[in-house]
């Protein structure tokens, strides 16, 4: 028999997940990334050796407003980004 509430929040602790990834990859692109640096050469040198994800994640990742899609899950950013 299915839990509903228990997989509702089993997916939205996917989602943070999934958030919390994207803000440390935003992260260390804007920390690492140099001016004049195609974003595919820093991908394949730089991002797909330390997380292993695809350039489509990596770009996906970099396009996410991590802040604001925390708040509409009704979560702090503040509390769990520091």
């Amino acid at each position: 028999m299915s839990n509903v509430p228990e997989t509702n929040k089993i997916l939205q602790s996917r989602k943070v997940n999934a958030l919390l990834r994207a803000y440390d990859v935003q992260k260390d692109y804007k920390a690492n990334k140099a001016p004049g640096v195609p974003d595919t050469y820093f991908w394949k040198n730089y991002i797909f050796p330390k997380y292993r994800i695809s350039k489509s994640l990596f770009s996906l990742y970099l396009s996410t407003n991590v802040h604001q899609e925390l708040k509409r899950l009704g979560i702090e950013p503040e509390k769990i980004l520091g």
